[in-house]
Parts: structure tokens; C-alpha cells; sequence
């Protein structure tokens, strides 16, 4: 499992959104006057999909289920917080049993079992973790409608990833400006991005391309600048593997990409980066979901070795929609 890029590792964690442990355990006793129970143990899966499923049998020493006790903490009212309720109500599952309570009991030491891990540089670390060092578990709390990882959704921004925005800006501004659907109303923008409008702005790119350098057009002044803009893109692609079949070939056909290939990679790899980033292959995506009743909580391990590369080419698997990657997750890795 590749190593995520880790803030420093303390008994008690903070992330930058303003929420620690201490927090969380603060505002579970203001819901509830005190520290309630879990009746039982929980877990993650032991494949790389499944549910938690919350008892609603049991009423422990609190007077409630720990499906009454996770869904007041999901949606606790006008309680002011910084972090999702998914996330607090997680860290009291995790947190509250029986096994080790007395390590979040005001009363007792506080060295949690599951820490908030939230934060990081532009905010790129998953909401939670289990453990600490080589051997953590790492969880990014989503709050979706039930079913998510079978439908269409949000895995977040794309913004921070510079190297994907500098290719896909140069493509698009190669079809701006040399591409047949020129007009005002045709123009590419990095706001929203599908497998089939990246293969047109690739394609023209590509066909400059090999017009351009087969030719040895470079050593014309205006066709110079377009040679230092194709070099830029190559430079790019060579550091990262899923991209160097996007470099030009040389002057024999069959090494030229095609706008298919290009399109296809650039979004792979806005995927597969996006997925190592949070929640980091090996570790979990975890939906609590936002209606249909909280009687589960969905999990999915995305792994690398999954992942399904011609499958973004259907727009429903995956597409930039208003600057946020959508995508079907398990369609994905499946």
C-alpha cells in the first residue's frame, strides 16, 4: 500500500479544520450529557466493500440503541461544529465500545482508537484514521445518498492537481484556437471535462502535433512557440507512467497517441491520483448515508490494481462536472 504524506503523529490528533479528538469527545457529551456506550465492537469490513450494520436491539446503560445514539449524532441539530456529523458519529462508534472506552473516558487516559486525521496541505488528508505509523487505517467520510458507490458521485475538487490542469489547459487551448467549434459559445473550459469533449480538444492537439514536428516546422519563428509548448506537455507526461503514451512518437504514425489515448490517460490519471491522495489505496471510503435511514454504513476499498481504465470513457463512470470529479466507484473498480 503506498504511503500517504502524514502530518505529524501525536496521541491526540487535530486537523486544520479546527476539530481534535478532544472536540469530538466534548460534543458528544454536550448531546448527551455524558459518554455513551457502544453496545458491541465495530469494524471495518474484511473485503474491500461492505457495511457496518448499527444494532437497534440492545439499549445500553444510556437508554439507547447504537442506532438511536450514531443517528442523534448525525443529525444533532442546530449544534455548532467545524467537521461533518458523519465524521463525529464514526469517531464515537469507533471510540465507545466497551474494549476501549476507558481510553476516551473523561475519567480515564484519552488515547483514542480512531483519530481525527482531517486536514493537511489544501486539505488533502482523509477525514479519519484507525491506528498510527505504518500500520494506520485511513477513512474518508462521505455523507451521500444510499447506494452511493453504485451512482454517480462527487469525489471532490480537482484543484489542487497542477499537472492535470497545465495538460488539459493546453489541449484546450490548441482546439480553441485551431479546433472547428471556435466560436464564443464552443469554448473548452477546465469547469467541466468528459472522456468525449477531451478527445476532441486531444485530437486537434495531436494532429498539430505531428503536423508541426514531422515536418520540422520548428524552425519557423511562430511555429518555434508551438514546439515549446508541445515539449512542455511531453515534459509533463514523462513523470507519470499512465501519461507517456501521450508523448509524441516520432515521424512513423503508429506513434501517434490519437486523441482517444490521450483523452483516456488524462483522465485516468486525474482518477488514480485523486484515489492515492484520499483515501489512499488500501484504505476506505466510508458513506453515511444522507437518507434512506442510517441502519448501515457503507465501505469500499478502492485499490489501484482495480482500477478500469477504459471504463471512463462512458460519461456516467466518470466526468469533471463544475470542477468536481464525479465518478461510479465500484463501476470504476470493479
Amino acid at each position: 500500500m503506498p504511503k500517504l504524506k502524514k502530518k505529524k503523529e501525536a496521541i491526540l490528533s487535530q486537523g486544520t479544520k479546527g476539530d481534535s479528538d478532544k472536540s469530538f469527545r466534548d460534543r458528544v457529551v454536550k448531546i448527551y450529557g455524558n459518554l455513551p456506550r457502544a453496545s458491541q465492537s465495530y469494524s471495518l469490513p474484511t473485503g474491500n466493500s461492505g457495511s457496518i450494520d448499527l444494532d437497534d436491539s440492545v439499549k445500553g446503560e444510556s437508554g439507547f440503541t447504537d442506532l438511536e445514539i450514531f443517528s442523534r449524532l448525525y443529525n444533532p441539530g442546530q449544534l455548532a461544529q467545524t467537521t461533518g456529523n458523519g465524521e463525529l458519529s464514526l469517531w464515537w462508534l469507533f471510540n465507545c465500545s466497551n474494549d476501549v472506552y476507558d481510553k476516551v473516558n473523561p475519567k480515564g487516559g484519552f488515547s483514542p482508537r480512531c483519530l481525527v486525521n482531517q486536514g493537511g496541505d489544501d486539505q488533502a488528508d482523509p477525514d479519519l484514521r484507525i491506528g498510527t505509523g505504518e500500520n494506520a487505517i485511513y477513512m474518508e467520510i462521505k455523507s451521500l445518498p444510499k447506494g452511493a458507490w453504485s451512482k454517480t458521485n462527487s469525489l471532490g475538487r480537482f484543484g489542487r492537481f497542477t499537472d492535470f490542469i497545465d495538460l488539459v489547459g493546453l489541449l484546450q487551448s490548441f482546439e480553441n484556437t485551431f479546433g472547428e467549434n471556435n466560436l464564443p459559445g464552443g469554448v473548452k473550459t477546465l469547469k467541466n471535462i468528459s472522456y468525449g469533449s477531451l478527445v476532441d480538444s486531444a485530437e486537434v492537439f495531436c494532429e498539430v502535433r505531428s503536423v508541426v514536428k514531422s515536418n520540422n516546422l520548428g524552425k519557423y519563428k511562430f511555429f518555434g512557440n508551438l514546439v515549446d509548448k508541445f515539449d512542455r506537455f511531453d515534459d509533463i507526461c514523462d513523470k507519470h507512467e499512465i501519461l507517456r503514451k501521450c508523448k509524441y512518437g516520432g515521424n512513423v504514425k503508429r506513434f501517434r497517441p490519437g486523441g482517444e489515448e490521450i483523452a483516456k490517460r488524462l483522465l485516468g490519471f486525474v482518477a488514480i491520483t485523486a484515489f492515492k491522495e484520499k483515501p489512499g489505496y488500501g484504505n476506505w471510503m466510508v458513506n453515511v448515508p444522507s437518507e434512506g435511514g442510517l441502519k448501515s454504513v457503507e465501505c469500499f476499498k478502492p485499490l489501484e490494481a482495480n482500477f478500469r481504465l477504459d471504463k471512463i470513457k462512458v460519461t456516467a463512470n466518470f466526468k469533471i462536472d463544475n470542477g468536481a470529479i464525479k465518478l461510479k466507484f465500484l463501476e470504476m473498480f470493479s
